[in-house]
């Protein structure tokens, strides 16, 4: 599947992954400042991140499973589709992950 970044629909697709977690932010921000209140509370944001963190990486194995590649001029550079962006997501939301988990404890 290769993505024009001139063509609005692709570039969302490409930026699929950091729109999710960017929305999942949004929420746990507002949940956080709606109910902090309890131990119990700060679980549910904690479970909600690990929710977050998964549905991330559902949308970058997505595209990473089907091979998006950005083809073009402009915003190649900027927006890179490639096995090195795979392998970097997957280290952050890994790591991020672990974070949470440990937090847990």
């Amino acid at each position: 599947m290769s993505l024009d970044p001139a063509v609005y629909s692709d570039l969302l697709l490409s930026l699929l992954p950091e729109l999710v977690l960017t929305g999942w932010a949004l929420v746990l921000l507002l949940f956080v400042a709606w109910r902090h209140r309890t131990a119990r509370d700060l679980r549910i944001a904690g479970w909600l991140t690990l929710v977050a963190l998964l549905s991330t990486a559902i949308a970058v194995w997505w595209l990473w499973w089907n091979r998006a590649a950005l083809r073009g001029p402009g915003l190649v550079a900027m927006v890179a589709l490639d096995d090195f962006r795979w392998v970097a997501d997957w280290v952050f939301l890994g790591a991020a992950a672990l974070t949470v988990l440990i937090s847990f404890a």
